[in-house]
């Protein structure tokens, strides 16, 4: 076993190895030390009398997902061992592989997840010029791949600011050199909380495994051309999730797609902070715009929310066209009521379908997965009633799945267990074999109540039962009192307190046959639910195309409902080189103050007049003021309607904020210097179409 376990945990190299030994998952070595110290648990040790004890802990494996999750927010890497044959069949020693490698960027388990948020691992490949290079984003929990270049460390911290991975993974040759130190200090060691050395190998290789898992001769359809310079780390980012994801096939990965910062304002990590568009760690959720607009039914719905808000739209029509939506469904509430009760309970379709991409999802994700073809149909009656153009595309683009429902709605019972193991997934009716298996199962509680009702005319004893347990498996109970009556062909199995356990010939030929149709039962279910995984696993792409329109669907819903509820009203998009707006509010402090008490502002920015300079006493609502018209911004350029009584919103380019007193005293950078630092790439990074946001700028020490 020690053998084996060296083995073993050779090929999970930095990961901690949970290596699998009947009911519990026993880690060892430094392994075990550094686990029990995060998660709390006792360290023992084995050969303990030895002159070298082996450090040893373990956990559960019926709770292990608990431990693992709390192992991933310390920020590790797990390794997860199984035996991979039956130890009642196995002669020897168990055969055991990792059979999945779980990191806080590749986690796939909904407990450890953040239902509203992408769950985001960034793979860097810098290139040798000095800050540029190529990086690509994944979640594994909804198949996205994206990829991107970047041409300066700045342009890489707004990226990642806008991100938010919760792992970095990067040549292993290049991590921990100076020019890997320096890189992490230019971008903000903030984003690099978790980090993980990928193989060289996997950035050289190219992009066959990757052509091969689509089946294409080549990634130029998805914008990849030969020369391009992520080409290798999108194909190192299916490398690194394949090597991790060793169960499973993956189709739910979805093709990947350029991350484009054309057709985009602008925005980098101070602006998001500065304007609350999110709640932050410890704050009030409240004090956040999303907070407010978020009346999204489903957790696919809150995410695309969420990425429409971080990523505005720089093109009239584009933002006309979301807008002219989310009007029309303000304007009709009968539609959007209709639309949002079919969403109301619709799990989350793009992480079910990674959980079959995956092999983990159970009985019950797939009577999810039913329950939202279901829905499909009535949903696609509703958005016919719709007159703009992006709902028509919507409706035309879900898929209602028919024939998948019906293949689960025929398969499936109304209630399921948690897994596989404990049987019962499927109806009668369908499949022969199971069926026989079922009547035989089934019918164990009344061939029982006959034999016990036998028994009892046979012997006289009016109070004899026939009970069964894991230990001892079916018996006959008499008490003490009725022992004389007992026949002398009963065998004795156990004496009790309160009187003796039988057996009898034709009890254990009943159990034999019993218990050998329910385990060929479950082994059964379980070879069908694999089926079920591979069909379904087929439309994983035209499920995951049907999941983004829902979830653009509940985002634009989720904008009508918050605009209809706060009172917003659609500006006016112009190509002017203006900003108007009559009696203003702040999205957030309006509702945090009461609607009553906060007083409505106007602006008028001209072609000419495109500075303005806010002055007044501490409390007067200057950063109100000047926030609020970032917002309505902002708000207009997402395709909302806004906390205004009017609005003409000239397109911009970027949105840039400079806002309070900080300091960088580990970086040796005075408030100051970090206040000429921030307007110097503002100033460097916008244009006449930028809006800019400074509020307070050059204070000192002068008595002036």
């Amino acid at each position: 076993m020690w053998v084996q376990y060296g083995a073993i945990k050779r090929d999970a190299l930095d990961a901690l190895l949970l290596y699998r030994m009947g009911d519990f998952y026993e880690l060892f070595l430094e392994d075990a030390v550094e686990a029990s110290a995060i998660l709390g648990i006792t360290l023992t040790a084995r050969n303990k009398g030895e002159d070298v004890p082996i450090p040893m802990c373990g956990v559960p494996f019926h709770s292990a997902t608990n431990y693992i999750n709390r192992l991933l927010q310390a920020g590790k890497r797990v390794a997860i061992c199984e035996q991979t044959e039956d130890p009642g069949v196995t002669k020897g020693i168990v055969k055991r592989e990792i059979v999945r490698v779980v990191s806080p960027g590749m986690a796939y388990d909904s407990d450890s997840l953040d239902a509203g948020q992408n769950n985001f691992m960034v793979v860097l490949a810098p290139d040798e010029i000095a800050g540029q290079g190529a990086y690509c984003v994944a979640d594994v929990s909804t198949g996205l791949i994206e990829f991107s270049t970047y041409a300066g460390l700045e342009q890489l911290r707004d990226d990642l600011s806008l991100i938010r991975a919760r792992e970095i993974a990067a040549p292993s040759s290049f991590v921990g050199t100076n020019a890997w130190l320096e890189l992490i200090e230019q971008v903000g060691p903030e984003f690099f909380s978790c980090i993980t050395p990928a193989p060289d190998f996997y950035f050289s290789q190219g992009p066959s495994d990757l052509c091969q898992h689509f089946q294409v001769l080549n990634l130029e359809g998805f914008g990849l051309s030969s020369d391009h310079p992520a080409l290798n780390v999108v194909s190192a980012t299916y490398r690194i999730i394949r090597e991790a994801q060793k169960q499973g096939d993956l189709k739910h990965l979805q093709p990947p797609s350029p991350r484009k910062r054309e057709g985009f304002v602008q925005l980098d990590e101070t602006t998001v902070e500065h304007l609350d568009l999110f709640p932050k760690p410890g704050q009030n959720p409240a004090e956040s715009v999303f907070h407010h607009l978020d009346r999204t039914c489903t957790a696919m719905g809150a995410r695309r929310l969420r990425e429409i808000l971080s990523r505005p739209l720089a093109t009239k029509d584009a933002i006309l066209s979301r807008q002219s939506t989310v009007n029309e469904l303000k304007q009709t509430p009968s539609l959007l009521r209709r639309i949002r009760g079919e969403l109301t309970g619709i799990r989350d379709l793009e992480r079910l379908t990674a959980k079959v991409g995956l092999r983990t999802a159970g009985p019950r994700d797939l009577q999810a997965l039913q329950l939202v073809f279901e829905k499909l149909p009535a949903i696609k009656t509703h958005l016919v009633d719709g007159k703009s153009a992006l709902l028509k595309a919507i409706e035309s683009k879900i898929n209602p799945f028919s024939d998948l429902h019906s293949y689960l709605a025929l398969r499936l019972r109304d209630e399921l267990p948690a897994n596989t193991r404990e049987g019962n997934i499927f109806r009668q009716g369908w499949n022969g074999q199971l069926d026989e298996l079922i009547v035989l199962t089934d019918d164990a509680r009344s061939l029982l109540t006959e034999m016990e009702e036998r028994e009892r005319t046979s012997t006289g004893i009016s109070s004899l039962k026939i009970k069964y347990n894991r230990v001892f498996g079916y018996f006959i109970e008499i008490t003490n009192s009725n022992l004389g009556n007992v026949p002398a062909h009963y065998i004795r199995k156990q004496t009790t307190a309160n009187g003796e356990r039988y057996l009898t010939e034709e009890l254990k030929k009943f159990e034999e046959k019993i218990l050998s149709a329910q385990e060929k039962k479950i082994a059964l279910e379980e070879l069908l639910f694999q089926q079920a995984l591979n069909r379904i696993s087929e439309e994983s792409q035209g499920i995951l195309a049907t999941a983004r329109e829902l979830a653009l669907l509940d985002a634009l819903a989720s904008m009508s409902e918050a605009a209809h509820e706060h009172g917003y009203e659609a500006p006016e998009i112009t190509d002017e080189n203006l900003l108007e707006i009559e009696d203003g509010r702040h999205p957030a402090l309006e509702k945090l103050v009461g609607r009553d008490r906060f007083i409505a502002n106007s602006s008028a920015f001209t072609a000419k007049e495109r500075a303005f300079l806010i002055t007044g006493p501490n409390m007067a609502g200057k950063s109100t003021y000047m926030r609020q018209v970032a917002l309505i911004t902002l708000l207009a350029h997402v395709g909302s309607l806004v906390p205004a009584k009017s609005a003409r919103v000239g397109l911009v380019d970027r949105i840039a904020t400079r806002v309070g007193a900080s300091d960088r005293i580990g970086r040796g950078q005075s408030t100051f210097m970090v206040e000429m630092n921030e307007m110097a790439r503002i100033l460097r990074q916008s244009s006449a179409r930028s809006l800019l946001i400074i509020d307070e700028i050059g204070r000192g020490t002068s008595t002036f």
